[in-house]
């Protein structure tokens, strides 16, 4: 949706009428809020359940994956399977060339965050540094 369509602010007004119908207390966050100490706040929050999924599970897999946004930077995601999936990180790796060394330093750093014993197995997908980063 773009923000500049008279559509797009038409409907931001109809949704603040609706929140205040429905519940007239209630006052939406400024647009700086979310920017600033809530974000920060939903970072710890998200952070610390993290780590209690990763602290309590017995072990198991680190998944990476590689693709480009829709500005075609080139991004790397990490998520552990323990035994539910943990979201670890996305790396902006527009950069960087994709090398194989460049990648597996970012597997062995996400492998020591977790804990070498935990992990239990490595999925990547299917690119050619990839496969090459497993021989690192």
């Amino acid at each position: 949706v773009c923000c500049k369509a008279p559509s797009f602010h038409r409907m931001v007004r109809y949704f603040r009428e609706f929140a205040h119908a429905a519940r007239p207390v209630w006052n939406p966050p400024s647009r700086y809020e979310p920017s600033s100490g809530m974000l920060e706040e939903e970072n710890q929050c998200a952070n610390g359940e993290k780590a209690a999924k990763l602290d309590g599970g017995q072990g198991g897999g680190l998944m990476t994956d590689g693709w480009s946004n829709v500005k075609n930077k080139g991004m790397i995601n990490f998520v552990a399977t323990y035994p539910e999936l943990v979201y670890l990180a996305t790396i902006d790796a527009s950069g960087h060339f994709h090398t194989e060394s460049y990648i597996g330093e970012l597997i062995a750093e996400k492998i020591e965050e977790i804990g070498e014993e935990k992990v239990l197995s490595l999925e990547t997908d299917n690119a050619a540094a990839t496969k090459r980063a497993w021989e690192i």
